[in-house]
């Protein structure tokens, strides 16, 4: 179910004190009431106000803006902001025309984690609206789906094809920007950070310091598929020169039985700059993430991930250098194991066929084992020690 959300800042900082829903994928009309401590006349002096968060959708935006603007009439305090982070149409720093026309996906939860923990720790309307100004233009947000939505109930519709993923789709199913097969999921990634962090795009590369990476689940994805994503997307993202400070996986902004992810990213730097609202923007975003402990996302501090090489390769020049100068034995014993290396997925695939199909894996660390030690092993001179030093590695 698609909602908007408004946030309501009353004395006791409560971050979040209304929340307005609609049928699935509708919107609906939108009424806002004097919050518990504004007067049926209109605003006392020591209320807060309300801060209307709102997803770039056109029903959306009418509806809510309808609302403010009556609330507005009758005294009450009150901003909006409309979140567009979907760069499918455009990244932030493009034409106004373009940034109009960006959708409002799962960057907008993130806008409300940080709000929410913002008015709790008692900042005032109009400094909250000018941070989610400055969280909005460093917003950016991309989905990938192998599938469309279904209402529950309705007849199951078949849009994409076995093997094809959609770029770019919306939340609501609306049609994305192109449809591709798909290869693998470091390749789907790869694509959602190029859209994310043009190439091309050198002069935010350069100033970025940090960001914050909030990987969602559109509904059907399994959570292997979406960690071993998010491991894709640490690596292409430190690939980029991108630290991510904080993650968070998980499933918050939904498109109902979708198989697919969304991708955002907040990029964060401290500015120095006279005019800028919030100059210690990414110390602001960090301790706001760490002091929201009793949200629905909870962040962490990911570790470096950079892979080491893969054994087979590692293992190769080294160990082939120290057989060859130990004679004929060790050269065949690395020969045998380094190809039992190499036939991994052909031994997962065998027994994926009678079994559960790791046997591959199996096989695959214990020629690692075998390779790691061989270097050492007195093959020439001790055979005898050194077959069964060589079974207890495979063992």
């Amino acid at each position: 179910v698609m909602c908007s959300l408004l946030l309501q800042l009353p004395p006791s900082l409560q971050p979040l004190s209304t929340f307005i829903a609609s049928n699935a994928l509708t919107n609906s009309r939108t009424e806002i009431s004097p919050p518990p401590t504004l007067s049926s006349h209109g605003a006392a002096t020591a209320a807060p106000g309300i801060l209307v968060i709102v997803k770039n959708y056109t029903g959306d935006v009418l509806n809510f803006g309808f609302a403010v603007r009556q609330a507005a009439a009758q005294g009450i305090p009150i901003r909006m902001l409309v979140v567009g982070d979907d760069v499918a149409f455009g990244l932030p720093q493009d034409d106004q025309t373009t940034a109009n026309e960006r959708r409002g996906i799962a960057g907008t939860v993130l806008m409300y984690q940080l709000l929410g923990a913002a008015a709790a720790s008692g900042w005032k309307l109009d400094a909250l609206h000018e941070l989610g100004v400055k969280i909005h233009a460093n917003l950016r947000s991309f989905g990938i789906s192998l599938s469309g939505c279904n209402l529950p109930g309705s007849e199951k519709r078949q849009a994409m094809k076995e093997g094809e993923m959609e770029l770019g789709l919306g939340i609501h199913g609306e049609r994305g920007l192109s449809r591709e097969p798909f290869r693998s999921a470091s390749a789907a990634v790869a694509a959602a950070v190029e859209r994310l962090l043009p190439s091309s795009d050198t002069a935010t590369l350069s100033a970025t310091s940090g960001s914050v990476l909030l990987l969602n689940n559109l509904g059907a994805t399994t959570d292997l598929e979406m960690h071993c994503t998010a491991l894709h997307t640490l690596e292409a993202l430190e690939a980029a020169g991108v630290t991510v400070l904080r993650a968070a996986v998980g499933r918050w902004m939904t498109a109902l039985d979708m198989h697919g992810i969304s991708w955002t990213l907040l990029l964060l730097r401290n500015d120095a700059g006279a005019e800028d609202t919030v100059p210690q923007f990414q110390d602001t975003i960090l301790s706001l993430l760490n002091t929201s402990g009793d949200s629905v996302i909870a962040f962490t501090q990911p570790r470096s991930i950079g892979r080491q090489a893969t054994t087979s390769q590692s293992h190769s020049q080294p160990v082939a250098e120290a057989c060859e100068a130990q004679g004929s034995a060790h050269a065949m014993v690395r020969h045998v194991f380094s190809q039992l290396l190499m036939q991994k997925e052909y031994f997962n695939e065998l027994d994926a066929n009678v079994g559960d199909g790791d046997t591959g894996f199996g096989v695959a660390r214990a020629s690692e084992a075998v390779l790691s030690a061989l270097p050492t092993l007195p093959i020439e001179t001790d055979l005898r020690g050194s077959v069964l030093r060589l079974a207890r590695l495979i063992a």
